[in-house]
């Protein structure tokens, strides 16, 4: 049974190079790849959920909700790129998309109060916080928006996308989160294409 409709699914999923192509903007090979190979993926679930076989409702709702995760990672992967990218070509400067923060340089102790108390002396100092690998999706975001490569429109679309995907990673530790529906996907793509066709747009 599950040979047969991953034989029957196989074709139908566009390859590789198809991928690649939609995504060449992506001059990172690596990241390229990742990006095309979660496509791909996700490509899988929506036909493996369109196919004749009738599938229970949660697992129509898992699908739905990894559609969601792979399609927000793709997102989080082109906006994390076109600013390094940026950055590096200098575009623009992390000083002007960053957050500004206050950074502990010095503490030293004054005097003692108690057992379990002190006086401390801090000097802090503003700093920009560094743009890196780890850097999270509402930074991306708000980064993205400082550096006029999305309009409010285009950042709105992609807080919409971190959301609801952080309700989901959210919801997995807390509670039986099973109601996702098509619906929520199309939503999902219909801002996921907006924002990577702005961020290639930009690229080019």
């Amino acid at each position: 049974m599950g040979s047969k409709i991953l034989s029957s699914l196989n074709p139908q999923i566009p390859s590789q190079k198809t991928i690649e192509a939609r995504f060449k903007f992506i001059k990172d090979d690596l990241l390229g790849t990742n990006i095309t190979i979660s496509f791909r993926y996700i490509l899988f679930l929506i036909i493996l959920e369109e196919d004749k076989v009738k599938l229970p409702g949660p697992i129509s709702y898992s699908i739905f909700k990894d559609i969601i995760v792979h399609t927000a990672a793709i997102v989080e992967s082109c906006i994390y790129y076109c600013l390094k990218t940026a950055i590096f070509l200098n575009k623009i400067e992390e000083k002007d998309i960053m957050d500004i923060e206050w950074k502990e340089i010095t503490c030293k102790d004054l005097y003692k109060i108690s057992g379990v108390e002190k006086v401390c002396g801090v000097i802090k100092r503003k700093q920009c916080e560094s743009f890196e690998d780890s850097t999270q999706f509402i930074t991306l975001n708000k980064a993205a928006f400082r550096a006029k490569v999305f309009d409010k429109e285009e950042y709105d679309c992609a807080e919409k996308i971190r959301k609801i995907r952080n309700r989901i990673h959210l919801a997995a530790l807390k509670e039986t989160d099973d109601f996702y529906q098509k619906k929520d996907v199309n939503n999902v793509f219909d801002n996921a294409k907006k924002i990577i066709d702005k961020i290639e747009k930009y690229l080019n």
